[in-house]
């Protein structure tokens, strides 16, 4: 049982590590993701490299092993026939114990060389294969990357245009905005000017003139202190002139009018 739980927690920290690796990988720089890719391509060539290195190494070795042997069998044989030639028994017997020795030897290094030969020749290919996938993928990320750069480059321009959209709908007002804004201003000074035009030239000055008759009177009152006859004596500045300009129009009347 604690094995399975060791198992479950493999598991889910495998997932944890991989949700993890997918959000950074989500906000990773693509130009710098694209030539980890590549960079990681070319590695695994390189392990690739050195593999089928070695599979091609063992299978030349065991051929060299081979041929060595199979020299040394034909050698064997040749002192064998020298040897039963010249009637030397014994040497001919032992000769052919030591070529019985040799091509049995050379009886199991025979299959193992042909699977390490064919090894070889699948390492050699799939080298080939990889190393034509690897120019392949370069020559695309080459091209990825110079999308990358397009892509870059239009998001700024993306980025610029939208700042520039925004600073002119926030500073700069648009034309109706202007537009009424001129107009309200116009027709303000027009009701400013309507209010005040009946106060202009002689009307302004006659207006003017009467405060300060007022003002003057005012002063006289003041001067005068409090009396029950303010009200009266207010009145009478007021009667004054009328009566002054009734006694100026009968000095003026001729006789003839009298008549």
């Amino acid at each position: 049982m604690p094995f399975r739980w060791r198992e479950i927690f493999a598991k889910e920290n495998e997932l944890a590590k991989a949700k993890a690796s997918e959000a950074v990988d989500a906000h990773a720089d693509p130009k710098a993701q694209l030539a980890l890719t590549i960079r990681r391509l070319q590695d695994q060539h390189d392990q690739l490299e050195h593999a089928c290195a070695a599979v091609m190494a063992q299978a030349k070795t065991l051929g060299d092993k081979l041929q060595r042997d199979m020299a040394q069998l034909a050698n064997l044989e040749n002192q064998a026939r020298a040897a039963v030639a010249v009637g030397h028994t014994d040497a001919a017997q032992a000769i052919a114990i030591q070529i019985v020795t040799v091509r049995s030897l050379i009886a199991s290094e025979q299959p193992t060389y042909e699977q390490a030969k064919a090894a070889a020749d699948q390492a050699q290919q799939a080298f080939k294969d990889n190393s034509d996938q690897l120019q392949q993928k370069m020559a695309e990320a080459k091209q990825l990357s110079a999308e990358i750069d397009q892509a870059a480059m239009q998001h700024n321009i993306n980025e610029s245009m939208k700042a520039v959209t925004s600073l002119t709908q926030h500073v700069i007002p648009s034309f109706d905005q202007v537009r009424d804004k001129v107009n309200a201003r116009l027709a303000q000074e027009q009701a400013d000017a309507t209010l005040t035009g009946g106060l202009g030239g002689d009307g302004l000055a006659v207006h003017n003139a009467h405060l300060a008759q007022q003002a003057a009177a005012d002063e006289v009152l003041a001067s005068l202190g409090p009396t029950p006859l303010a009200a009266t004596a207010a009145a009478v500045p007021a009667a004054m002139p009328a009566a002054s300009s009734e006694k100026r129009k009968n000095a003026n009347d001729s006789p003839m009018d009298k008549l």
